[in-house]
């Protein structure tokens, strides 16, 4: 199963996001996913990161873009 495909599988139960669930398969399982909220995502709109208007929701899938999948971990932990 890929990273995506264990997140939308988790995002089926009431009350887990696609935040919830990148956290939880990154930091048990290592998988490449990068959790958002709404701090992480003011931040990335204002650096240029994400194109303006981007919800949060969205950035979850846009910023498997911006990292590598091994830099994933690194980018949330710093």
């Amino acid at each position: 199963m890929t990273a995506l495909e264990a997140r939308d599988w988790l995002t089926q139960i009431d009350g887990i996001g696609k935040k919830t669930a990148s956290v939880l398969l990154l930091f048990s399982f290592g998988m490449p996913l990068m959790p958002i909220d709404r701090h992480v995502e003011r931040v990335a709109l204002r650096v240029g990161l994400l194109p303006l208007k981007t919800s949060v929701d969205d950035g979850h899938d846009l910023f498997l873009g911006v990292f590598q999948p091994d830099e994933m971990y690194e980018a949330t932990s710093t």
